[in-house]
């Protein structure tokens, strides 16, 4: 099961949307993937198995998106340069619409 929290909104959500915050449980099968905005409050409840819960983050970029820091965008990747374009074997192009003309 996938859920949304309210107690983990409370760093994110004003105390007023915090008081009017409902959490919408989304039932997932075994498989099932959940895609959303990274700024969705979301968790997970329990897990009431004896089997492990894997998970996979995804985070999709439009191309061209500048680098806005000199940091690490990703633990174990190389630095980007500020004011670089975010690109390269850590950050493949997973499409363009160039490749679907013929």
């Amino acid at each position: 099961m996938f859920a949304f929290y309210p107690g983990i909104s409370t760093a994110v959500l004003r105390k007023e949307e915090r008081d009017s915050f409902k959490h919408a449980p989304s039932m997932l099968k075994r498989r099932e993937a959940s895609f959303h905005h990274p700024l969705t409050v979301h968790g997970l409840f329990n897990n009431r198995t004896d089997r492990l819960r894997r998970a996979c983050v995804v985070n999709f970029l439009a191309d061209g998106v500048i680098s806005d820091a000199h940091d690490v965008l990703l633990t174990g990747t190389p630095a980007i340069t500020k004011g670089q374009p975010i690109s390269g074997r850590f950050f493949p192009l997973v499409y363009d619409p160039d490749w679907s003309q013929n």
